[in-house]
């Protein structure tokens, strides 16, 4: 039977090929997640081994509550106090030590811009590069305040070599420099994804730091020297307000932090994989169903000379298997060609990893092939069974071993999936609104079962919705007729190739009725929120400087500019690195209202108001103390508020008084509202305030509405790339009906002869086979929309009120409708010429 199978899956691979491909793409996905997030990780772990080699310990400033780790680079500027380096320097056992300060900046380009997202570390030269991973190439280290080392990758990007001068953005304003030196790095763990420029000390600590302090100092000890022992000196000489980790340590909590990411990553993929994979089961189950009753006389000849039911199912199993290696194989290929191409996307987009080398390892495969086989097998069990039920006295006549008897137990068991799933959705959103992980998982659930269900009961939704949908088609003459007959002819093969759709649609639709909703929360809120009529945004690194703020205050036609700073503070025994929202808290909230909702506003210089959803993440109560640390510095305040909006408030918002005297925590203007005089236009506002402030990269002056549209463009950008993913899925579906309709010509090639013996002309063939596909299309779509819009719905009463607002993207929906209809339109093209082509005596006589 083995042999059998082998034989006719080569003798009718044409049969398969759609098949294949569905599962080839599942697997590739698979493999592709799996290759991509090894050669990351393999690629980050590399470099933090290397970072590791060459420090032994690492002093910082005392962690937060937790005492662990944290990231690989401390937080504070004002980490280790400069006169403690020679004492940590002479702790026995100690080789070298070293401290650097390190902060962000932008590199300019010739006409002074530079992209959002480019950022660079700015730090000093260290007096032991070896410790930090870099070397210096050529040229010399910075020795006066307008000297600057490159790194020599950047060097090249941007063409720039010893000598030339460039121009920097930095929290402190923009400097000009003159290229001293082009360095080389050589694993400095994650900051090698940025460019760096190195300044004398003096100068760095001007730019990024704290005038007599390091950010974070590196030790090497001695060769045989007592880790613990030096370690426990280190700590002794530091004092309370530093940490001294191991290297190891760092290593193994930024691998944690990597890995952690890489799993959310993988998980992304693997989704989008699942759900290609589902749909494609869909296509395998009805790909072999046909073949089935197809082979109708070939399955009964072999019951007639002597094979038993075991076997004639094995036979088609058998089929199954090689169908589900052969694509498993290809995918596993094509994943990891994948796989290397988002590499090379990654590093093209200026994430500068080594990712030369490609990690395959053996679990891939193995889980590739698991999967690609595995979904096969199950798919194909369902039509095995069905071959098992052909009687040997089929050999002698042609008959259709398709069960014509509507069996109920499919629909009874959609029945309790789809009542389960309404059951599981409306129990999670009982759920008290908070934690919202619980609520989500809960409707995901609930819509997997509605999903299952939905697709067991179709065969009965089939006959009275394709009927309705069908009216316009049989008003096209006798193929329109035949078409919409055809249609419902076998339900159960129709729900089927309509539910692959169903899915896939399903998830798009879901996908934008929760985008919108979002974004209606985020613009609302930002609508609601902002009463300033332009926003001024610096938009990059350099903020707006108090000359910056005193031009804006005069330009023409505005009546007043409030600035809101943001400033970055470590904590003592609490929830760890604030972000804090200050300025002047009265005029703040005149023009952004932060939508208070339990407590008032912080007025006094020891008080401060905190995010809802970022003091329950944290544990942060009303009424509790934070202590915030600069240097040896120190402030208590007291948590007075808690607000809702956190788009421009960030986590925490203050006085400027409550950050005062914080060594390396001054704030940093970075928007400015701004309200126009009575007789002002805020657009002609906005024009002359772009101007004032174009000398700041990336900066700008927009009216208020075009500032919200702006923050509320991520949204669209995130919905456009999972709808990508998602496409692949939709893709497959239409395969899936290209599939059904191909092998569904084959299998009535006598009835399409005689209906062209009769008359029919190749063209009203191609038409009807084509109309076929368009209701089978349009039926998966009118599915899709509808659970898609549920379930989207659902998600949304999930989220908190402040994230997401219901509405219904009805212009986009109805496209996504019309999509439906058009994939089934392509998807019948080449089974409608097909079918045109037939040769009418030929198809008569085929038995």
């Amino acid at each position: 039977m083995l042999r059998l199978a082998l034989r006719s899956a080569r003798a009718h691979w044409r049969r398969f090929v759609l098949t294949a491909t569905a599962v080839l793409v599942g697997v590739a996905f698979v493999v592709a997640a799996f290759v991509l997030t090894d050669s990351l990780a393999d690629s980050i772990r590399n470099l933090l081994k290397e970072t590791a080699g060459r420090s032994d310990f690492v002093v910082r400033a005392a962690t937060g509550s937790n005492g662990g780790p944290g990231g690989v680079f401390g937080g504070s500027r004002a980490g280790v106090p400069e006169t403690t380096l020679p004492q940590l320097a002479a702790v026995p056992g100690v080789a070298a030590a070293d401290g650097i300060v390190s902060g962000p900046g932008q590199l300019l380009d010739k006409e002074g811009s530079s992209g959002a997202f480019d950022f660079t570390l700015i730090s000093n030269w260290p007096d032991e590069p070896d410790l930090f991973g870099v070397r210096l190439r050529s040229g010399a280290p910075p020795t006066s305040d307008e000297d600057v080392v490159l790194d020599a990758e950047t060097a090249s990007e941007r063409g720039l070599s010893l000598g030339d001068r460039v121009r920097v953005a930095t929290r402190r304003g923009i400097i000009d420099a003159r290229i001293s030196g082009i360095a080389e790095q050589r694993g400095t763990g994650l900051i090698t994804a940025a460019s760096i420029l190195a300044f004398s000390p003096t100068r760095a600590a001007d730019l990024v730091g704290v005038p007599g302090w390091y950010s974070v100092v590196n030790v090497r000890m001695q060769p045989g020297a007592d880790a613990a022992a030096v370690q426990s000196e280190l700590r002794r000489v530091g004092g309370a307000e530093v940490s001294v980790f191991s290297s190891e340590a760092l290593l193994d909590a930024a691998q944690a932090d990597i890995e952690e990411e890489l799993t959310n990553f993988v998980g992304l993929l693997l989704g989008f994989a699942g759900v290609t994979l589902f749909v494609s089961a869909f296509l395998i189950w009805n790909t072999f169903t046909i073949v089935v009753a197809q082979r109708t006389r070939e399955l009964a000849l072999l019951r007639a000379v002597g094979a038993g039911r075991r076997q004639v199912a094995l036979s088609v199993v058998g089929e199954g298997l090689v169908v589900g290696v052969a694509a498993s194989a290809a995918g596993i290929g094509v994943g990891v060609l994948l796989g290397i191409g988002l590499q090379r996307l990654i590093v093209a987009l200026g994430v500068a990893l080594p990712l030369d080398e490609v990690v395959f390892q053996p679990r891939t495969a193995v889980l590739g092939a698991a999967v690609g086989v595995g979904v096969t097998l199950v798919s194909v069990i369902g039509p095995a069974r069905r071959a098992t039920s052909v009687p040997p006295v089929a050999a002698i006549s042609s008959i259709d071993a398709t069960p014509t008897r509507r069996t109920l137990g499919r629909p009874i068991v959609g029945s309790i999936l789809l009542v389960a799933g309404a059951v599981v959705g409306a129990r999670a959103l009982s759920q008290p609104a908070e934690p919202v992980e619980p609520r989500v998982q809960g409707v995901a659930l609930g819509a997997l079962l509605v999903f299952l269900g939905v697709a067991g009961v179709a065969r009965f939704l089939a006959g009275p919705i394709v009927s309705v949908i069908g009216a316009p088609v049989r008003r096209m003459g006798v193929a329109g007729r035949i078409a919409a007959r055809n249609s419902v002819r076998n339900p159960r093969r129709t729900a089927s190739t309509a539910s692959a759709l169903m899915i896939g649609l399903a998830l798009v639709a879901t996908t934008l009725v929760v985008g919108e909703s979002v974004r209606t929360a985020i613009r609302g809120g930002l609508t609601r929120s902002v009463t300033a009529d332009v926003v001024v945004d610096s938009g990059s690194v350099a903020p707006f400087d108090a000359a910056s703020i005193d031009q804006i205050a005069a330009a023409d036609g505005v009546a007043e500019a409030v600035p809101m700073s943001i400033a970055r503070s470590d904590t003592v025994g609490g929830p760890g690195r604030l972000t804090i929202t200050t300025g002047d808290v009265d005029q703040m909230v005149s023009v952004v209202d932060p939508e208070m909702v339990d407590g008032r506003l912080p007025t006094g210089d020891d008080e401060i108001a905190v995010n809802r959803r970022w003091a329950n993440d944290k544990g942060v109560a009303l009424g509790q103390e934070l202590t915030l640390r600069g240097g040896d510095e120190t402030k208590v305040l007291r948590v007075v508020g808690v607000y809702q909006r956190r788009e421009l408030y960030d986590d925490t918002f203050a006085p400027s008084a409550a950050i005062e005297g914080l060594l390396g925590v001054e704030p940093a203007a970075r928007l400015v509202f701004v309200r126009t005089g009575p007789d002002a236009s805020p657009s002609s506002v906005a024009s002359e305030l772009a101007r004032v402030v174009a000398g700041i990269p990336n900066s700008s002056a927009e009216i208020t509405p075009d500032f919200v549209d702006g923050r509320t463009g991520s949204v669209d950008i995130i919905i456009s790339i999972v709808n990508v993913l998602l496409m692949f899925a939709v893709l497959v579906a239409a395969l899936g009906i290209a599939n059904t309709l191909a092998l569904s010509v084959v299998e009535r090639t006598r009835e399409l002869g005689l209906l062209r013996a009769v008359g029919m002309s190749r063209r009203r063939m191609r038409r009807m086979v084509r109309l076929e596909g368009v209701l089978i299309g349009t039926f998966g779509g009118i599915l899709g929309l509808l659970v898609g819009v549920g379930f989207g719905a659902a998600l949304v009463e999930a989220l908190p009120t402040e994230n997401a607002e219901l509405t219904m993207p009805w212009a986009r929906l109805a496209v996504l409708l019309v999509v439906g209809s058009v994939l089934g339109i392509v998807a019948s093209a080449l089974p409608a010429r097909r079918a045109g082509r037939l040769d009418v005596l030929t198809a008569i006589a085929e038995e």
